[in-house]
């Protein structure tokens, strides 16, 4: 609890728990990617995952936590900063690039994406 309460902290735990997920993401699509190598390797892949149910769900349960601790210290970041130095509409955005201006559309299209998949 004292690494949430910090705003370094909470950064860190934000970038930890995105760097799981996007590892997730890997192995997910690589797990997928076995599809192309015949169906005896795609069976083979999901048959190892249901001989391994409790670490399916210790799986399952890690990236729930992840995603949870990742949105919401994305949001009390947001708020945090938002409190701190309020922006006017005269100056226009404070995001410097494309990337930076466009991440919580970016974040929000894609949790939408994790719901519907």
């Amino acid at each position: 609890m004292t690494i949430w309460r910090s705003t370094v902290g909470k950064k860190a735990l934000v970038a930890a728990s995105g760097l799981l997920l996007c590892l997730w993401v890997i192995a997910h699509v690589a797990g997928n990617l076995t599809v192309f190598s015949g169906a005896a390797a795609a069976d083979g892949y999901a048959a190892s995952l249901r001989r391994a149910p409790a670490a399916l769900w210790a799986v399952r349960i890690g990236l729930l936590v992840a995603a949870v601790v990742h949105i919401a210290g994305v949001v009390s970041l947001t708020r945090a900063d938002r409190a701190a130095r309020p922006r006017h509409e005269a100056h226009g955005p404070r995001a410097s690039t494309w990337a930076a201006r466009t991440m919580r559309v970016g974040g929000a299209l894609l949790l939408a994406f994790v719901i519907f998949h």
